[in-house]
């Protein structure tokens, strides 16, 4: 299965502090989702460098997912719950993959949220990633932004950890609340307010 695939069903299996139960069947999952990183990565860098119809609610979907997974994964680590890492990883792949399949945002959202999860992936899995970091640095579009930073070597290990923006990854993606009126203690109504 390899080092990568070893080390990531070790720290998504159990805890650091529980015992671990090898289950040989269960490994395979691990080495399927790392499958599914290194063919989105090359389906990325397959797409044309814009889209003419891209969607920017998706778009800024994509980059409060991409704080809010920087949040997350930076927490666990911190907190030594890799297993939740892993977790919040293998989610974002599946949104990546679902938004690749069904919209069409602009190629360079797509690589910043790719490149993202590949660093946040590098600890856990660092020969594989390191691969996918140097083809999106020689085929990809040249990114800078928050998150990802804008560091254009193609060595991973030479990157800074990505950064998150509290506002960004605790912003609401709707455009509307409902506002409850309630008078002594009974709902009167249900106003929908614009968020802003």
């Amino acid at each position: 299965y390899g080092a990568d695939t070893t080390r990531l069903f070790m720290l998504f299996k159990a805890p650091p502090e529980s015992v671990l139960e090898w289950d040989a069947a269960a490994i395979t999952g691990q080495q399927r989702w790392l499958s599914r990183v290194w063919n989105l990565s090359f389906q990325l860098l397959s797409l044309p460098n814009s889209s003419c119809s891209s969607d920017p609610i998706t778009e800024k979907k994509i980059e409060t997912d991409i704080h809010r997974l920087v949040r997350s994964v930076s927490d666990a680590l911190e907190s030594h719950s890799f297993n939740t890492a892993v977790a919040d990883l293998m989610k974002f792949t599946n949104t990546l993959e679902d938004v690749v399949k069904t919209k069409t945002p602009e190629k360079r959202v797509l690589c910043e949220a790719m490149r993202t999860l590949v660093l946040l992936m590098s600890p856990m899995a660092p020969h594989i990633t390191a691969e996918i970091w140097e083809m999106m640095v020689k085929q990809g579009p040249r990114i800078e932004s928050m998150a990802s930073g804008s560091s254009e070597s193609s060595c991973i290990y030479d990157q800074k950890w990505p950064q998150y923006d509290s506002l960004i990854a605790d912003r609401r993606l709707e455009d509307n609340i409902q506002l409850v009126v309630q008078i002594d203690g009974k709902v009167r109504a249900k106003v929908p307010v614009h968020f802003e």
